[in-house]
Parts: structure tokens; sequence; C-alpha cells
């Protein structure tokens, strides 16, 4: 998986998945557009503008949760609770896919 760092450097691999490689194209315009396209498709991107909105996150995620935590998705997962406390990956995924995305998750 590629890092993007702040200063605009890739970090990679051998083997790069995004962009998507179809057909016979293997190669790509190197662009403003589609940097910031396959950065926020699957690379991690440690450049500023994605750490503020990750900060906005967290943030959003506190004032929602409030100190007794809130219930995200099907109702079974546990409180974020205390977020700067305990860190579940998977509670903040369920959380930016109901907030960001409109989902939730229908049994």
């Amino acid at each position: 998986m590629p890092i993007l760092l702040p200063d605009g450097t890739l970090l990679r691999g051998p083997r790069v998945n995004i962009p998507e490689t179809t057909g016979h194209i293997h190669e790509f315009p190197v662009d403003a557009d589609n940097v910031n396209q396959w950065a926020e498709t699957g690379w991690v991107d440690l450049r500023v503008s994605s750490m503020t909105r990750w900060i906005e996150r967290i943030n959003r995620i506190q004032r929602t949760t409030g100190d007794h935590g809130a219930k995200i998705g099907n109702g079974s997962d546990e409180a974020l609770g205390d977020f700067a406390r305990s860190f579940k990956p998977g509670e903040v995924v369920a959380f930016i896919f109901a907030d960001e995305f409109d989902g939730a998750r229908i049994k």
C-alpha cells in the first residue's frame, strides 16, 4: 500500500493496486488530480490536508459520543466511549460510514 508523505514523497513496494490497471493500460499521468484521487481511494495519506480531516473526524466522534459513549452500527458494537483511552478501528470505520456516507448496516 503506497504511503504519501507530507512533502509529497511516495513510498511504495513492488506492487500498487491503486491506480487500478485494466487491460493493457499500465501507465497513468501523475498529476495533482490523480494523486489526490488515488490517495483518497486507497493510499495512506499523511499530508496536512488529510491529517486535518482526521482531526476533524476524531473531534466529531468525541462530540457525538460525549462521556457516555454511543452505540454505532447494528447496536451490537461496543460504545466508542472515552476515545482518548480506547481506540477501536472497526468502530471508527463504522462511525465514518454512518456519519459521512449516511450508511447503516441493515440485517
